[in-house]
């Protein structure tokens, strides 16, 4: 069952999924096939209602059998009401990777250099970015290089990363020092050496005192080998929290300076006024200025 176009067919398709099966759960995954065609009708403020999606609907596609519109209109209405399926206007602006650590915008339409626009991360957090370049253009998508409005990005993100596990190596301290003052219990007592009274009136109390001593020393000792995990991970987001990468406007003049260091070394090699440390030095040295052409060639696309 087509109606001719590839658009009227994903919309066949999906409704009759939909109209087959008695399962949400499972008309929810069918749901990305109809995006571009839903996307292209529904331009309008959200309808939450039935009627409104069925005449949304009727007066786009004439072609379709009302029978295909009437399941169409009660799965969207369920979508909306369950928050499933918002079709906000941003909702075509989402992130794509093109590198390690570099995210681009995917559009459904163009933009300028300077625009505004709202991307919606796959856990539904809403970020503002500005345009910069059109990096590529395929089929009908854009895709952009942007930077968030905040000044938020890879560098901030790693800060955070570090003060927070330094929060948490800080917390673990504590609580290794909390445990290691609650095992002093008894200590009075325990301090004479007496030994467990076989029988005696005192012995389970003695015992109790000492397993409590053990497990609050055993736990003492493992938040603090945790606060020093986390003291271990720190090191490594400090190191990139300086670190300049694709992802940012300023890898332009980062990049040129590190290429123009690498021919520099590259040729001292290939001359001889640089000793090379081993029979590879001239090979790795020109795979470093082929990667750096690579990277400088893709931040120019991005933010020249």
């Amino acid at each position: 069952r087509s109606s001719g176009s590839g658009g009227y067919t994903r919309w066949l398709v999906s409704a009759d999924l939909m109209e087959n099966t008695n399962s949400q759960d499972s008309a929810v995954n069918h749901r990305k096939a109809m995006l571009i065609p839903l996307r292209k009708v529904r331009e309008s403020s959200p309808t939450c209602t039935q009627s409104g999606w069925m005449n949304v609907l009727l007066s786009n596609f004439t072609t379709l059998p009302t029978s295909l519109i009437v399941g169409l209109s009660r799965w969207l209405r369920i979508e909306d009401s369950r928050g499933l399926y918002p079709l906000k206007e941003n909702d075509m602006n989402k992130y794509t990777k093109i590198a390690p650590n570099v995210f681009i915008a995917q559009c459904d339409e163009e933009h300028k250099k300077g625009d505004i626009i709202t991307i919606t991360t796959k856990y539904g957090k809403e970020n503002e970015h500005v345009i910069h370049n059109l990096y590529q253009k395929k089929g009908e998508f854009y895709y952009y290089s942007i930077t968030r409005v905040d000044g938020f990005d890879s560098r901030e993100r790693a800060r955070n990363k570090a003060e927070k596990l330094e929060s948490y190596a800080d917390s673990a301290i504590s609580r290794s020092n909390e445990y290691l003052k609650k095992a002093d219990e008894g200590r009075d007592f325990l301090s004479l050496g007496e030994p467990i009274k076989v029988g005696h009136h005192s012995e389970k109390s003695h015992r109790a005192l000492l397993n409590r001593n053990w497990n609050r020393l055993g736990k003492s000792v493992e938040e603090s080998r945790k606060a020093e995990s986390y003291r271990d991970r720190i090191s490594y987001w400090d190191e990139l929290s300086d670190k300049i990468n694709l992802s940012m406007p300023e890898s332009i003049d980062f990049y040129r300076q590190q290429l123009d260091e690498a021919i520099e070394y590259h040729t001292g090699l290939k001359n001889g006024s640089i000793e090379r440390e081993h029979s590879y030095s001239l090979v790795y040295a020109n795979k470093r200025c082929n990667e750096l052409k690579k990277k400088l060639e893709m931040a120019i696309a991005l933010w020249g």
